[in-house]
């Protein structure tokens, strides 16, 4: 009588390979079970989603300028704020409005060191290079540069 050909079953083959892969009635490794969780598999998805939709924005926001010119311009110093004084934490802080000549001046706030921050004046126009963002309502402050004054001569004297 002829012998039947048997070969071993491919789930035992993978259950020998890959123990974390097993098929049979036997107990999973802990690691593969917690991986098997409708809870984990949640997160994951809820982490991928999260992670899609900052760098999406964050791309979204970047795109909004580039390729725009840079343009020159003047900006107004409309005020100046110091948050959290007398702390590690203090802040200085510029409230400045780019004049561009297309539409209405565009607030911005400029984060500034001590020394600069004590260079401007309220009221005071500066030159500033700026980006339009593509619809031509908002800008990006690119350079703020400081006022200069000559060596020998006041404020006052520079402005006459």
């Amino acid at each position: 009588m002829p012998t039947k050909y048997s070969r071993e079953d491919f789930r035992e083959h993978l259950a020998e390979k890959h123990p974390y892969l097993r098929a049979g009635g036997e107990a999973s490794p802990p690691v593969a079970q917690r991986l098997r969780t409708p809870g984990f598999m949640m997160l994951v998805t809820l982490s991928a989603i999260i992670v899609v939709l900052v760098l999406g924005n964050s791309m979204g926001n970047l795109a909004e300028y580039y390729g725009q010119p840079e343009r020159e311009g003047l900006a107004l110093i409309v005020s100046k704020e110091v948050e959290q004084p007398g702390t590690p934490q203090e802040n200085h802080i510029l409230h400045v409005d780019i004049l561009h000549p297309t539409g209405p001046p565009i607030r911005r706030d400029v984060p500034a060191d001590k020394t600069s921050f004590d260079a401007f004046e309220v009221g005071q126009e500066v030159p500033v290079v700026y980006q339009l963002n593509r619809a031509g309502d908002d800008a990006r402050i690119v350079t703020l540069f400081l006022p200069v004054l000559i060596e020998g001569t006041e404020a006052e004297d520079i402005e006459e």
